[in-house]
């Protein structure tokens, strides 16, 4: 926590919004029943990490809601291909205005998460980061197009049918820049 704590006051933009995003799962949800449960322990064992390094791919699927392919980022974490039976939380993150689904991986997001999770800071998780074009992530009026049932629905529900996910909604989290 410590070393977190100095990410946010000295690094960049993009570093200290995944901290905070991350940190919002592994400090927990409040459930319909009004309890609170994290996802996952703050403490994590690196002698735990599987030996498949981690990737990060381009990907295409259909959107119903938008009536077209679109194209997102998926970060794997290191051990995602030798551990077979483990699920993963998922944090999905969105860009801004002038970006596209590659403006979090320039940030460095990925090699943030890396270093994060190999240090033992956190545990392993999925990163998605879908394209948005300059949709504002949200439906527009009078039959425009659906940009947030883009993400809340096709993007999850691909997400979770391609990806070994925690597929609960206290297994996902959600951030982003500026739109």
């Amino acid at each position: 926590m410590k070393h977190t704590l100095s990410c946010l006051r000295s690094s960049g933009l993009s570093r200290s919004v995944f901290v905070v995003a991350f940190l919002v799962v592994l400090s927990g949800v409040v459930l319909s029943d009004g309890t609170t449960r994290g996802l996952v322990s703050a403490a994590f064992d690196v002698s735990a990490l599987g030996q498949s390094p981690p990737t990060n791919q381009e990907q295409h699927f259909w959107s119903n809601a938008l009536g077209k392919e679109m194209v997102y980022t998926v970060y794997l974490p290191q051990g995602y291909v030798s551990e077979p039976d483990r699920r993963y939380p998922v944090l999905y993150m969105l860009h801004g205005l002038g970006g596209d689904h590659n403006q979090w991986a320039r940030e460095g997001l990925f090699t943030t998460a890396t270093d994060l999770i190999q240090n033992g800071e956190m545990p392993p998780l999925i990163i998605v980061t879908p394209e948005g074009e300059r949709g504002y992530w949200m439906d527009h009026a009078s039959n425009g197009p659906r940009f947030g049932t883009y993400v809340s629905q096709d993007l999850v529900e691909t997400i979770d049918s391609q990806f070994r996910t925690i597929a609960a909604r206290e297994g996902r989290a959600i951030g982003g820049l500026s739109m």
